[in-house]
């Protein structure tokens, strides 16, 4: 362009330009200027187009009017790299933008470092990745940006809770792995050898929990981790720590090893080759293993396990562990209006291969190979009909009061036979506690503040003997209602857990086929199915039973 020009002032290190307004054939403006400099040697350098407008509004002035004038003014500077730090809003990462510089320099290592230092910024830093970042945006076209992840802090490990690993198997474990035979088919009858041990047998390891790994962010801060919640190990009868290792836990005497969360024990073990009127009714402080049937009217009750190698027949057996029955059980088909004949009650778990015309109590969860027929039901875990595996056996006719999620193939049956599913008393009974543990707690809460009133009331002051034993007294007390109301606000965050965890599994699912006759009841709120349905699942959500097919 005529009358324009372009120079570099090397004393102050920028760019000038010079016009000299009678050589212009016509007015000028700012993308003109641009155009021109971006083909002269200077054109790395930063074009200060924001401050230039009114420089070209005097050229044009004197232009319009004639004045051969020159003018001049800085067009462009040297302009080093530019550094933007951007902090994560959780402030466990920092990333850094280089943008490419104007004829300027790139920041060393350190530099950035420092840069980072003053940004606050001073945990976590890589320098690898700083010099790596810098490395690239020198290969940048002018005022082009880059940018990196260059710091991150550390996150917490929360604390591992207590845990216990079992080192031998009990009953149930056995019976839920069936015994595999040479054509590779699982015999569910079969329990292979009954596993007992002997004595100083090493049957558990307990892991203590860990305080797990504080951390920290970009800026220095620290986050603590939350200890995992430690659970002491509860030793019963027949078992004792080992000597050398005070986490192993070993039998103390000859038997069946049972566990139940972290408590232990070695149940002594009574065999018997069937019960009948021949043998009589059982009543052991042990674990009762049976290898054969029940008969008609016969009791048995155990406080450790319940096996039955055989069948069960209208008798009645009790323990507070788990009952096995390989070979299914049988009692007239119950009623509102029947006096039950077959009553299965255990405090863990049932497990059975076929089920029909029982009363059924369990602590635990109920788990029925085949069918589960006809039968009067109070369970506190999960209800489960079918293989290991798969839920493909057949529930009907039963009357179920149930806490936890009920899984069949097939609900109900063609013949219009109906099933009750009722979770009112255990929903009602978890919203009871949880009212009764806050009441509780209020009311301690309030003595406790009373008493530490009260003591505070006397400190400092000089008091006589007799009433000094009393203070001391009063500051016991005090201990002992801190110690109280922790271990009230624990079951109330448990309940508060319990309730969550209920409502999470007020599910029913039937894997193959839903049947009509089918009746859900939680309070007020009811559901019953009207027709038969594929494979469906029936769950509580928002006050209501809903159902949705089952994927």
């Amino acid at each position: 362009m005529q009358g324009v020009k372009f120079q570099f002032n090397e004393k102050e290190q920028h760019v000038i330009v010079l016009v000299d307004v009678s050589q212009l054939t016509g007015p000028i403006d700012t993308a003109q200027l641009i155009t021109l400099f971006l083909t002269t040697p200077h054109q790395q350098y930063f074009p200060l187009t924001d401050e230039i407008g009114k420089f070209i509004d005097d050229i044009n002035a004197d232009l319009q009017q004639a004045n051969a004038v020159k003018h001049e003014t800085t067009f462009a500077i040297i302009k080093d790299a530019q550094l933007v730090l951007t902090v994560a809003d959780d402030k466990m990462s920092a990333r850094l933008e280089v943008t490419a510089p104007y004829g300027g320099k790139i920041p060393s290592t350190s530099e950035a470092i420092t840069f980072c230092h003053e940004k606050l910024v001073t945990r976590g830093i890589s320098r690898k990745r700083i010099e790596a970042l810098l490395e690239r945006a020198a290969t940048l076209s002018t005022g082009k940006s880059i940018s990196e992840v260059i710091a991150k802090g550390l996150p917490i490990k929360e604390g591992k809770p207590s845990e216990c690993m079992h080192l031998v198997e009990n009953a149930l474990e056995r019976i839920l792995r069936p015994k595999i035979d040479d054509k590779d088919i699982a015999d569910m009858r079969d329990l292979g050898d009954i596993f007992t041990v002997t004595k100083d047998t090493p049957i558990l390891r307990y892991h203590e929990a860990t305080s797990g790994r504080h951390g920290y962010t970009v800026e220095n801060k620290p986050i603590t981790a939350k200890p995992g919640k430690s659970i002491p190990l509860k030793l019963e009868d027949g078992v004792r720590i080992n000597q050398r290792d005070t986490n192993l836990v070993i039998a103390d005497r000859d038997g069946m090893p049972k566990f139940d969360g972290f408590k232990v024990r070695v149940d002594e073990v009574f065999v018997s080759n069937g019960v009948n009127v021949g043998t009589g009714n059982i009543d052991y402080r042990g674990a009762v293993i049976i290898n054969g049937d029940v008969a008609d009217k016969m009791k048995v009750i155990a406080k450790g396990d319940i096996t039955v190698n055989g069948f069960v027949e209208s008798a009645y057996l009790e323990t507070k562990g788990d009952i096995i029955i390989t070979q299914g059980a049988a009692g007239q088909t119950v009623d509102n209006n029947t006096v039950p004949n077959c009553v299965i009650r255990a405090g863990g778990t049932v497990c059975i291969e076929n089920a029909q015309g029982l009363d059924i109590i369990c602590g635990g969860d109920l788990i029925v190979r085949k069918q589960l027929a006809f039968s009067r039901i109070v369970c506190k875990g999960n209800i489960f009909v079918g293989k290991q595996d798969k839920a493909d056996g057949i529930l009907i006719g039963c009357q179920i009061s149930g806490r936890g999620e009920i899984t069949a193939g097939v609900i109900g049956a063609t013949s219009g036979s109906s099933i009750s599913i009722d979770f009112t008393q255990e929903y009602n009974n978890v919203h009871r506690a949880a009212a009764s543990l806050k009441k509780q707690y209020e009311s301690l809460r309030s003595t406790y503040t009373q008493h530490q009133k009260s003591l505070l009331g006397f400190k400092g002051k000089k008091l006589p003997p007799e009433l000094s034993s009393k203070i001391n007294l009063l500051e016991t007390a005090i201990i002992k209602e801190k110690q109280l109301l922790n271990w009230l606000k624990e079951k109330i965050v448990e309940n508060k857990h319990q309730q969550q965890q209920f409502a999470q599994h007020l599910t029913i699912k039937a894997t193959h086929t839903l049947h009509s006759g089918v009746n859900v009841i939680i309070n007020k709120y009811t559901w019953k199915s009207k027709q038969q349905f594929g494979p469906s699942k029936v769950f509580f959500a928002t006050s209501k039973w809903e159902m949705t097919p089952l994927v």
